[in-house]
């Protein structure tokens, strides 16, 4: 076998070309991977990698300087990415997506980040596939109207740290996810920049797939296995090739089953191609050691990826921390709750990792419900809230709480620092001034601490926080409806009002100020004064085999 090294902007890979002219096997020859990205000759759009600030897949220790000594194999390694700043820099690696706020009722977005390592500025479009197992769309995503199309500056003007884009989401996108998440079954998301008059570069990075409900967990001795399908769904043959991608191999680790032949062929249309990749992992493993890969095929023609399965595996053994729950019960019979989870191993698992579980006959049966994620990278400290109910006036409920990371460690135990409160009638109205998308910010009913409370004010200012996060005028128009309900008096209107007129300031903000003005001298004012916050006392129950199971159960009736 020879190696030929084909160089492309940002990736260094290695092709195979079959020769009976050395005896020098594939597994022989070093593999070349860079330390970082570095700007580009022209447009070089794509899809990031995951470099999430002390993550697993970019927190983990960069190769020395001039060392090429990773295992060998007949594959690419992935080109690295780092992280933008600190001390915690180093590779990463999975695919810069995420399903991040979702509760039962309603999925909210998928962020993805985009970037530009070349030295020109550059229009895109951008857009995200739901796919089955199989590969299929079932669900296209673009982002808002206003972001149809976007600007990404070159590498040096922001490229380098990119954009992060939020699609639109819709009803059908929950049920698809809510569906497959309760089956445990596979699906993957597949964000496409698609650069518009200009030449990419480099568009083999254009498409990436991240995949969810894949086991990632590596235990010592066990044999992990990948089973991959590619089905050719269009009605026209496709010719394909390999391409295989992977992060250096931790000690002991090696992935078989890749396929080994590297030259173009012919996918019929309809024609579905199945394998596996297996993983025997070492028996002895060091906390945090992780393996991205992605397998994918390559449509000759475009030189494009046009479809992509990603691996990730990880030895983590350490479950989430959970800090600072709070717990509030509203005037309509609903409880609020609000945690912060970290995990420097994995990461919190994402779309349905940290959820409530609640019982309102005695722990006999339960029912769940996910949080929303608010704020946080699934690592550090991320903030996550949740309600349920309403329920009925002198219901005996227990509560309890999971918390799950990408390796699927939980956590079940609620802090005993834990603070529970009755919130003021009038409070609720917050929980569905938090429901205006961006739901980014965290809900001020949380602030709340026992004792005098002007609610005027607290309505006011958070109402003022998520006009600002948005551009759109339909949003704006729904915390309209939503302020009508909250208590307003007649200076937290006039706070209102003068943010108003700051946002017109802004070209950007234009319009929204414009109708934010206009609700804003439309709503009514009452004389509100101050209310008291009043104590909740959480009473933790002893449940059977709690010690053993290691889980807290908070018993409250709701008033």
């Amino acid at each position: 076998m020879l190696l030929q090294y084909l160089v492309l902007p940002g990736l260094t890979v290695v092709t195979l070309l079959a020769s009976s002219t050395t005896g020098v096997s594939a597994d022989e020859q070093p593999i070349v991977s860079r330390s970082e990205l570095s700007e580009v000759k022209g447009v070089d759009l794509g899809i990031a990698d995951d470099e999430t600030f002390k993550r697993p897949n970019s927190w983990g220790k960069l190769e020395e300087k001039g060392s090429t000594k990773y295992a060998e194999a007949k594959e690419f390694l992935l080109p690295t990415e780092v992280v933008l700043g600190g001390e915690f820099s180093g590779p990463a690696s999975r695919p810069g997506m995420s399903i991040a706020w979702r509760n039962a009722a309603q999925v909210e977005e998928v962020e993805v980040r985009v970037r530009n390592l070349g030295d020109t500025a550059a229009e895109a479009r951008v857009w995200v596939d739901i796919l089955d197992e199989e590969g299929k769309s079932i669900l296209q995503l673009a982002p808002p109207d206003d972001m149809k199309t976007i600007r990404m500056p070159a590498f040096l003007d922001g490229g380098r740290e990119g954009k992060i884009l939020r699609m639109k989401s819709s009803r059908e996108l929950n049920n698809i996810i809510d569906k497959f998440d309760r089956d445990d079954r596979r699906y993957d998301v597949r964000a496409t920049v698609e650069t518009i008059g200009a030449v990419d570069v480099n568009p083999l990075d254009n498409t990436k797939g991240k995949s969810w409900n894949v086991p990632h967990s590596v235990k010592p001795d066990f044999m992990n296995a990948f089973n991959y399908v590619f089905k050719n769904d269009t009605p026209q043959p496709k010719t394909v090739r390999w391409l295989f991608e992977r992060t250096p191999y931790p000690a002991g680790w090696k992935i078989e089953g890749i396929p080994a032949n590297n030259e173009p062929f012919v996918l019929a249309a309809g024609e579905a191609i199945r394998g596996a990749l297996t993983m025997k992992a070492p028996s002895k493993l060091n906390e945090a050691d992780f393996l991205e890969a992605r397998l994918s095929l390559i449509e000759i023609d475009k030189n494009t990826i046009w479809q992509q399965r990603e691996w990730f595996q990880v030895y983590d053994t350490i479950p989430p921390t959970v800090t600072d729950y709070r717990l509030v019960m509203t005037a309509d019979h609903r409880v609020a709750i609000q945690v912060l989870v970290s995990d420097e191993g994995s990461g919190v698992l994402e779309a349905t990792g940290v959820t409530t579980q609640f019982s309102t006959n005695g722990g006999l049966t339960w029912a769940g419900s996910a949080h929303n994620y608010k704020a946080g990278n699934f690592v550090v400290p991320t903030l996550f809230e949740a309600v349920i109910g309403p329920f009925a006036s002198e219901t005996d409920l227990q509560i309890r709480f999971t918390a799950l990371d990408t390796a699927r460690n939980s956590t079940s135990i609620i802090p005993e620092a834990a603070i529970g409160i009755v919130a003021p009638a009038g409070a609720e109205k917050l929980l569905d001034l938090a429901a205006v998308f961006p739901r980014t910010q965290p809900n001020a009913i949380y602030t709340l601490d026992p004792g005098k409370v002007d609610m005027s004010q607290v309505a006011s200012e958070f109402a003022l926080a998520v006009a600002n996060s948005t551009s759109d005028p339909a949003r704006v128009d729904a915390i309209g409806r939503v302020l009508k309900e909250v208590p307003i008096d007649a200076e937290s209107k006039k706070t209102l009002m003068d943010a108003a007129k700051r946002f017109s300031t802004e070209t950007s903000k234009a319009t929204i100020a414009q109708r934010f003005q206009e609700l804003v001298t439309d709503l009514p004012t009452r004389t509100v004064g101050d209310q008291s916050v009043e104590e909740l006392q959480l009473k933790r129950i002893v449940a059977p085999e709690t010690d053993k199971l290691q889980i807290t159960t908070l018993g409250l009736q709701i008033k």
